[in-house]
C-alpha cells in the first residue's frame, strides 16, 4: 500500500513539474516573440503575446503552433494612430525548439486576423472640426464663416474601405445659426470628403471592414501566407 501511495506521489510531482515546465516554456517563447515585434514595429510599449493550446511543449518540439494571440496597445501607421490592436495568428510554423530571435524571424503563418480602434481624434479633419458617433454613423461637427458669421456645421458621413484607404463622404450636411438655415458652400463639403491611407499595417494585413464605435472607428483586417521576418 505504501508503495502505491509513494508511486502516486511521484506521479503527481512529475505531472506538476511538467505543467510548470510547459508554462515556463510558453512564457519564454512568448517573450521572444514580444521582443521581435517590439523591434520590428518600433513599438513604444511591448505587446502581449499568448501562445494558445495546451500542452505547449509538443508545439514547441514540432515548431507548429495552432494559434498565437497578440495584443498591441498602440501604434502609428501612415500617420494614423491605431489603439487596442488584437491580432490572431494561426497555423504558425517555425524551427523546432524555438530559442532565438532568428527562429522567430523565420516563422510563417497561414493567416492573420487583426482588429483595432482608430480614435476619432486621430482622423485628419479640417481645422475646427471634431468627429463622434451618431448611432452607427459618423458625425462631424464644427463651424465655418459665412459672410463673417461663424455658423455651426454638422455632417453625417459614410465610411467605406477602398483598397488601402478608408474614405469618408458626407451624406448630409446642415448649417444652422440661431434657427436660421444656411446653404453649405461646396468648398466645405469638399473639405469633409476625406481619404485616409491605412497601408503598411502589421503582418501585411489589408483592411476589410470599418464600423463606427462609441470612441472611434473599429477596423478589421486580414492577411494570408504571412512571414514574421519583417512583420
Amino acid at each position: 500500500m505504501k508503495a502505491v501511495i509513494g508511486l502516486l506521489v511521484v506521479l503527481v510531482l512529475l505531472a506538476g513539474a511538467l505543467v510548470v515546465a510547459d508554462r515556463a516554456g510558453e512564457s519564454y517563447a512568448a517573450n521572444l516573440i514580444e521582443q521581435h515585434l517590439t523591434s520590428q514595429l518600433r513599438l513604444s510599449q511591448s505587446p502581449k503575446v499568448v501562445i494558445a493550446g495546451v500542452p505547449f511543449l509538443t508545439q514547441w518540439a514540432s515548431g507548429h503552433y495552432q494559434e498565437i494571440d497578440v495584443t498591441i496597445p498602440s501604434l502609428t501607421a501612415q500617420s494614423i494612430t491605431i489603439n487596442d490592436i488584437q491580432a490572431t495568428i494561426k497555423n504558425v510554423h517555425t524551427r523546432p525548439f524555438l530559442t532565438s530571435s532568428s527562429d522567430v524571424a523565420s516563422a510563417t503563418a497561414g493567416s492573420v486576423d487583426l482588429n483595432g480602434l482608430v480614435p476619432f481624434s486621430a482622423l485628419p479633419l479640417p481645422s475646427g472640426f471634431t468627429a463622434g458617433a451618431s448611432g452607427s454613423q459618423l458625425k462631424v461637427s464644427g463651424s465655418v464663416s459665412v459672410f463673417g458669421t461663424s455658423v455651426p456645421v454638422t455632417a453625417i458621413e459614410s465610411v467605406t474601405v477602398q483598397g488601402p484607404r478608408i474614405t469618408f463622404k458626407p451624406t448630409s450636411v446642415q448649417a444652422d445659426a440661431g434657427g436660421i438655415h444656411f446653404d453649405v458652400p461646396s468648398s466645405v463639403t469638399q473639405q469633409l470628403s476625406l481619404s485616409v491611407d491605412v497601408s503598411g499595417l502589421p503582418f501585411g494585413v489589408q483592411v476589410t471592414g470599418v464600423a463606427v464605435g462609441p470612441s472611434g472607428l473599429l477596423a478589421t483586417a486580414q492577411a494570408q501566407g504571412v512571414s514574421l521576418a519583417g512583420v
